[in-house]
């Protein structure tokens, strides 16, 4: 895929809370997210933002008699050309959490902390701090998957062959073998209303012996129609693709789309390009002093906001504004929160890293 200097394109996986945590510096140095009875290490989230695209995907194959369809049996709307078209239902918008590994923060619990609960993330994101346990729901999965199929309908039935007599599969080119296959589909239709109407030489005594009959009746007709009429199916699919930007983007094509080929990667030239545009429309935020920072017991996230829009060269499919954790700034919780005999409850946003509540 096409990558710009200030996109990142990733895949991540959520995974469930796990106990953990607390006095705080930033380092860049080869620590892992860990708590023990002294201090932890944690990441903070940024977000990833991901466009989920589904499509619906339509094939028609002719039956192989489809030319005599309107001599035989008065269809005049069959189509004797294989078909596929591919179309793009809905583009949605998804923000997602991802560790941030560039920068790894250290607590460390001092003797006035009243050592404090703290809880991680499955990838080591600080999730909470004195929430009791019941409290903190599971993080959503976020994990893509490059295709999934969501639905599938089709028009194919039994093989007709099954149902086609000695007379038919010895005839000796195909309008004829139209003609006799024509000619059973109207001896089935016969029947059917005649047990309908009550006027067959035999009819089951018991009404589910009737309708397994006609339902048998149904079957074979629709079978035998495909031979002239063909077989349509239709899937729907839905694609993920996501990118983490480091700043505003322009223009970052994410997938290629053809009515011919479906999605298409990025260097597939059949396709005409699908882009996303991410604007930083952050306002009003002002950094802390580093005053407050120097006496941090933990460090937390206060995202910006992104405009976000995704498009091709006819239609605006996503026009939305989104908080984005990494146009924001990293704030700090004083350790005064944390004093002698004080046990607050901090709950934090897995997505934006952001700070939700205060107990």
């Amino acid at each position: 895929m096409t990558r710009l200097s200030n996109v990142r394109l990733i895949c991540g996986i959520a995974l469930a809370v796990l106990p953990a945590y607390t006095t705080v510096s930033a380092q860049q140095q080869p620590l892992s997210p860990s708590v023990t009875a002294t201090g932890a290490s944690y990441l903070l989230p940024e977000t990833r933002i991901t466009a989920t695209v589904t499509v619906t995907h339509r094939t028609y194959s002719p039956g192989e008699l489809a030319r005599y369809a309107e001599r035989y049996l008065r269809l005049s709307d069959v189509r004797l050309q294989h078909a596929e078209e591919w179309e793009i239902q809905n583009i949605g918008l998804r923000l997602d959490g991802v560790p941030d590994t560039r920068n790894i923060y250290v607590a460390e619990f001092g003797k006035n902390s009243g050592a404090p609960v703290v809880r991680l993330t499955g990838q080591g994101v600080l999730s909470s701090v004195n929430a009791p346990y019941e409290t903190i729901a599971d993080e959503p999965a976020c994990a893509d998957v490059p295709v999934r199929v969501i639905s599938e309908k089709s028009s194919r039935t039994e093989d007709p062959k099954h149902y086609l007599t000695e007379e038919i599969l010895l005839s000796g080119s195909n309008a004829k073998m139209a003609e006799l296959v024509a000619r059973e589909i109207y001896d089935i239709r016969e029947s059917r209303n005649m047990i309908t109407r009550g006027q067959a030489d035999y009819i089951p005594s018991d009404g589910e012996s009737v309708k397994y009959v006609l339902q048998q009746l149904d079957a074979q007709e629709q079978s035998l129609l495909t031979m002239f009429t063909g077989i349509s199916s239709e899937e729907t699919l839905e694609y993920t693709f996501g990118c983490i930007p480091d700043s505003a983007i322009v223009g970052h094509m994410l997938f290629r789309f053809s009515v011919r080929l479906g999605v298409l990667e990025n260097d597939n030239l059949a396709g005409d390009p699908v882009w996303i545009d991410v604007e930083n429309t952050t306002q009003g935020l002002r950094k802390p002093s580093e005053s407050k920072q120097k006496s941090a017991m933990l460090y937390y996230r206060v995202p910006g906001t992104a405009r976000i829009r995704i498009y091709n060269n006819r239609s605006i499919f996503v026009e939305s504004s989104r908080p984005v954790s990494q146009f924001g700034y990293t704030a700090a919780v004083s350790q005064d929160m944390f004093g002698k005999g004080r046990k607050p409850v901090l709950i934090f946003d897995s997505v934006t890293g952001a700070l939700k509540s205060v107990q």
